[in-house]
């Protein structure tokens, strides 16, 4: 039987601030298929972008190559959604819903959404987590009607750290335009066993990141040098033949070796991706 090609793609912080046709042009180089754009805090201004600008990106892209799988939004570490100062939580929404519109119109097709009901200027509680709830509600509505999908992203603080959690907003929602986006790296510096956790989002897993951690360190540790079980969890992503794009997160920004690391870090994948699929074969 042939296997599918599993998509590679690259997290846009992995690159330095550069234009977009240089950007791309040295992922097709590289051998990337797809790429993750970012939406944090620092770029909520991407989302009121006009048409000529967004068309100019997705054609950009194209060009070279590449598909704009997902965005990374991030943002809403700043503006939560389960906050409990009114004004914090609609801006919340109405960042969703405008990248929902921003994700429709530019071909990006899922939505990452990390797992805070609030991030680390008010602390959760049972409030914080209805507003969740509520306001999560309110987003996938609007993301169903676009056709746009959001997944839930386990992350590094006590709300949503595996994707235990998160199926449990998945299965309250009821939406196929709910699902999750696994992150290597942040199940396993949370104290979870990765393998079995991603048992819990069999079926409901349209992407994963890959990315590396130590314990409660999320950030900065190379591929390979932190606790992430790499040749356990391909070979289980494998087992369940999860198709879905391997999207590599790393931090680049400020490296001038960059183009070597991003090559590293792509053949550190695919090596994996080959020794999952050698070991079930044989």
């Amino acid at each position: 039987m042939q296997t599918l090609h599993n998509p590679i793609g690259l997290y846009e912080k992995a690159m330095p601030p550069m234009p977009w046709d240089v950007r791309f042009k040295i992922m097709n180089q590289v051998g990337y298929d797809c790429f993750e754009l970012s939406i944090d805090n620092l770029r909520i201004e991407r989302l009121d972008w006009k048409s000529e600008r967004v068309n100019e990106i997705r054609q950009c892209a194209g060009e070279n190559g590449l598909r704009l799988f997902s965005m990374n939004l991030s943002a809403h570490r700043h503006f939560p959604l389960g906050s409990t100062n009114a004004a914090i939580s609609s801006k919340a929404v109405d960042i969703m819903k405008k990248a929902v519109d921003f994700s429709y119109e530019i071909g990006i097709r899922v939505i990452q959404l990390a797992g805070y009901d609030v991030y680390t200027e008010e602390a959760s509680t049972q409030k914080t987590k209805e507003l969740f709830i509520r306001n999560l509600r309110q987003g996938v509505e609007y993301a169903s009607e676009a056709g746009v999908m959001l997944a839930l992203e386990p992350v590094d603080l006590d709300f949503i750290t595996k994707c235990e959690h998160a199926m449990e907003y998945v299965d309250l929602i009821s939406s196929a335009w709910l699902q999750v986006y696994p992150d290597m790296a942040n199940i396993a510096a949370a104290g979870h066993d990765v393998v079995s956790d991603l048992f819990y989002a069999y079926g409901h897993m349209v992407a994963v990141h890959v990315k590396d951690g130590t314990d409660r360190v999320v950030r900065g540790v190379p591929l390979g040098e932190g606790i992430v079980p790499f040749e356990a969890v391909f070979k289980y992503l494998n087992t369940i033949h999860f198709k879905g794009p391997y999207i590599i997160e790393m931090w680049g920004e400020n490296d001038h070796d960059y183009e070597h690391n991003i090559r590293c870090a792509l053949a550190f994948t695919r090596r994996h991706l080959d020794i999952a699929k050698n070991t079930v074969s044989s």
